[in-house]
């Protein structure tokens, strides 16, 4: 991404951040030693890399503490469930490899209330 593109998702972010941290206040707060973290991965796109994504949106972490991901991968099934599914904010085949090769999980929202058998 270019710094432009990456001062727009910047301002974007800040309009969409509802549960905001007080960094100024509460950085030391996720310096612990060995804590880890899993994390929302709903602003990501296929132009970013997962690099990218982290430390733009999750800045006051290092991307070693990040255990995980929340998000659906561009595979759509009818097993999502918490929120809908949204392909241009899913997880690319790039993405799933640079977070197996950095040690980062995934994880699905897999709650669905019309999950049967069938499905």
């Amino acid at each position: 991404m270019t710094p432009q593109q990456i001062k727009a998702v910047q301002i974007d972010n800040v309009a969409h951040a509802h549960n905001r941290i007080e960094l100024a206040r509460h950085r030391q707060d996720f310096v612990q030693p060995g804590q880890k973290y899993e994390v929302s991965g709903r602003f990501i796109t296929p132009d970013m890399t997962i690099q990218e994504y982290l430390a733009l949106y999750y800045d006051y972490l290092d991307p070693a503490q990040v255990k995980s991901i929340f998000a659906n991968p561009q595979y759509p099934s009818k097993l999502y469930g918490g929120r809908t599914y949204n392909l241009a904010g899913a997880l690319t085949d790039e993405h799933l490899a640079q977070m197996q090769a950095a040690g980062i999980g995934l994880n699905l929202t897999l709650s669905n209330h019309f999950f049967d058998e069938d499905i």
